[in-house]
């Protein structure tokens, strides 16, 4: 299976779940700022790129593991994608996309805003690290909730 993580951005919730099903970053506990940092993944996703799939891994049973930035077009990018399994003779059904969005916070929407802008990126940095610490276990829900299905065969 593959498992593409998306955003509106991008560059931080759906790196962010990547970044944590791939085990990059820990399902253990928050990131912090050196966690997030030093994650290889963020900083990948940038308005110049929407809609470019982004690899992040694999998981623990093989599952390649992708994000993607793809502002409102993303029904538009699913169905492409999937068309082009199909003309290409793989399966569609092969192809999984989470959507992370409803996940941010409003730390996280406005770290993302302001870093984004290249305006107080040191309070940029400090929202986006509180936001995600805060919605951290939403992440974690939601990426077992993806790890259970892909178990089930999806």
């Amino acid at each position: 299976m593959r498992v593409v993580y998306h955003s509106y951005g991008g560059s931080f919730s759906s790196a962010l779940a990547a970044g944590i099903h791939t085990g990059e970053l820990s399902g253990e506990h928050p990131p912090g700022k050196d966690d997030i940092l030093s994650c290889s993944l963020f900083h990948r996703g940038t308005p110049g790129n929407h809609g470019v799939i982004h690899y992040a891994g694999t998981d623990e049973e093989g599952n390649e593991i992708y994000f993607m930035g793809s502002r409102k077009a993303f029904h538009i990018i699913e169905n492409a994608l999937r068309g082009i399994l199909e003309i290409v003779r793989e399966d569609p059904r092969q192809l999984d996309f989470v959507d992370t969005f409803p996940l941010n916070n409003l730390e996280m929407r406005a770290g993302i805003f302001l870093y984004h802008r290249k305006i107080i990126t040191p309070a940029a940095l400090a929202l986006l690290i509180k936001g995600s610490q805060k919605a951290f276990f939403d992440f974690t829900a939601l990426i077992d909730d993806v790890k259970y299905h892909l178990r089930k065969g999806r």
